[in-house]
């Protein structure tokens, strides 16, 4: 439904992260909402194991999501370097994630796309 991308906030001078709704779905006005949606929910959410929503804009009939960048990659780049991940961080990492999906919970936004690329 989306891509990621690392792009920089060139009115703050930062890295951010930059969710673009794809092309084919901006046309749609039940996905466009969606995402708003998404972008106003995820903003409410303040835990350190959610990244913080910047802003929702639309560029050129793009619409899209600025968001915090975490530096380090994803648990997907991390599993690929390692190979084998002690069980002790496999369950420190599991239960960070948990963490953030119940304060997502709360807030009553479903992550439907969680994957280590994701974390």
């Amino acid at each position: 439904m989306s891509r990621v991308f690392e792009a920089e906030d060139v009115t703050l001078g930062r890295k951010v992260a930059l969710k673009i709704l794809n092309p084919q779905f901006s046309q749609d006005a039940k996905r466009v909402v969606g995402f708003e949606k998404e972008a106003r929910m995820t903003a409410s959410i303040q835990h350190p194991n959610v990244v913080n929503v910047y802003s929702v804009d639309s560029d050129q009939g793009q619409l899209f999501i600025a968001m915090e960048l975490v530096p380090g990659g994803n648990l997907d780049d991390l599993i690929h370097k390692e190979k084998r991940i002690p069980e002790s961080k496999v369950l420190e990492i599991g239960a960070r994630i948990a963490e953030g999906l119940q304060a997502a919970h709360q807030v009553g936004l479903i992550h439907r796309d969680i994957k280590p690329g994701n974390i």
